[in-house]
């Protein structure tokens, strides 16, 4: 379940450890409503703060963020979520496409995004883009929620360890080449339809 976390974490970065993040643990998520705010076929980035603590193995993984629709009883649209690649030994973060963006690491926080423009799908860790792979799909959202931290209605996609600053925009590539992380809580750009888990992880920024 999500756990929501306000003190400095034991292990997590000393004097520059998080003062709050949520703790995703035994398969729980958190359900957010967008009210509507189909992505369709045009550009978005979906960014996040993670610290996963442990991986799942291809073809199961840990999902950071799950679009579902009602009509489909679940349906992973617009997705983001790491996996281990046994035969690349390395864990990835992965998007709708399903390429991979090598750099992820266990027990350390990564900046994680997945960002649409013009109909190329991009993949970013810690500011550096991975990949670049053609996604036109029309991703419908009908109200019916974005999971936070699993894959609805599954329990092969828990994610183990903490989320913080996690940020929807619509509309907008955020990110078009390679960037610096910011360190203080993202805010609220033009397009957002979502941005949650705003916690100052940065103690002394």
């Amino acid at each position: 379940m999500g756990i929501l976390r306000t003190d400095r974490v034991s292990g997590l970065g000393g004097a520059r450890a998080i003062k709050g993040s949520v703790k995703f643990t035994s398969g729980g998520a958190l359900d957010i409503d967008l009210d509507g705010a189909t992505i369709g076929t045009g550009n978005f980035t979906i960014e996040a703060w993670v610290f996963p603590r442990s991986y799942l193995t291809l073809p199961n993984a840990n999902f950071i963020l799950d679009f579902r629709n009602s009509n489909a009883g679940y349906n992973i649209n617009v997705v983001m979520y790491l996996a281990y690649n046994a035969s690349t030994s390395s864990y990835n973060l992965y998007g709708w496409t399903g390429n991979a963006a090598s750099g992820i690491t266990l027990n350390a926080w990564n900046h994680v995004a997945i960002v649409r423009e013009s109909g190329s799908e991009k993949g970013f860790v810690n500011g550096v883009q991975k990949y670049s792979a053609s996604e036109t799909s029309n991703h419908q959202y009908s109200g019916s929620g974005v999971n936070i931290g699993n894959r609805y209605a599954s329990t092969w996609g828990p994610f183990d360890g903490f989320i913080s600053n996690v940020r929807i925009v619509k509309g907008t590539a955020v990110y078009t080449g390679n960037f610096t992380p910011s360190t203080s809580p993202l805010t609220n750009v033009t397009n957002t339809v979502n941005l949650g888990l705003r916690l100052n992880r940065f103690a002394d920024s």
